[in-house]
């Protein structure tokens, strides 16, 4: 009789042991992280944004952005009223990204100018960010466009 009960107490733990393993082996992915910028000059300014991005299963998983040499929002003393709503918004666009596959985000169509800047809404040729302008800040559509194409760079990184 204990000769069962050990083997069947060793079975047991066996069959759980195996249990857990094929439960879990379907939860651990593997995180790719990518860094990427965006950057041109225009007026002696270096305009752009560095990010690094988290990807798994093709995903997006996080965004940050990086601290960097280059401006990301124009200041308020060259006019532009519009930079604390980027400072208090962009976490939130940031957040936008999580869970997009790679291949949408490589997707999205920002038309730049001839020394690369995103072109903003009050031209003609404005291109929409994502469905719905998803991924726009209004008022804020040049950073808005630094800011998905220094995505877009670091992603093609996972694609290559």
């Amino acid at each position: 009789m204990k000769r069962i009960f050990k083997f069947a107490t060793l079975l047991s733990v066996i069959l759980a042991t195996v249990h857990c393993a094929i439960a879990f082996s379907g939860c651990v992915r593997e995180v790719y992280t990518y860094e990427g910028e965006y950057f041109y000059t225009q007026y002696g300014t270096n305009y752009g944004i560095k990010v690094l991005v988290e990807v798994s299963d093709d995903r997006i998983a996080d965004v940050w952005v990086l601290k960097s040499g280059y401006v990301d929002a124009t200041p308020a003393q060259y006019g532009w009223t519009d930079e604390a709503k980027w400072n208090e918004e962009l976490p939130a666009l940031l957040d936008k990204f999580t869970g997009e596959k790679v291949e949408d985000v490589l997707n999205i169509n920002v038309v730049c100018g001839e020394i690369g800047d995103p072109v903003g809404a009050s031209q003609d040729n404005f291109s929409k960010y994502g469905e719905d302008n998803k991924y726009l800040i209004s008022s804020c559509t040049v950073g808005s466009g630094r800011l998905i194409k220094a995505i877009q760079n670091a992603v093609k990184k996972h694609v290559n």
